[in-house]
């Protein structure tokens, strides 16, 4: 399957739609910088095709970086 970049993903909206896409058999990317909600566990943090990275979008060299070997990105609603 494909890799993709979810960023809001520790978010509420952002949760769900990873859970979907891991359900799916993609390997996820989450971006958050957890201003929101603050470090929250999910069921799939330690699922083997998932990784969060903690960092802010607006950081364009970060999300240059992350997007590099994504297949698609899917930025969550906020």
């Amino acid at each position: 399957m494909s890799r993709v970049l979810v960023t809001g993903s520790a978010g509420f909206i952002g949760g769900y739609l990873v859970e979907e896409l891991l359900r799916r058999g993609h390997e996820v990317v989450g971006l958050d910088n957890l201003s929101k909600y603050g470090a929250v566990r999910r069921s799939y943090d330690s699922h083997p095709s998932y990784r969060l990275v903690e960092g802010d979008a607006c950081d364009v060299q970060l999300l240059s970086k992350l997007l590099g070997g994504c297949d698609h990105s899917s930025p969550a609603p906020q």
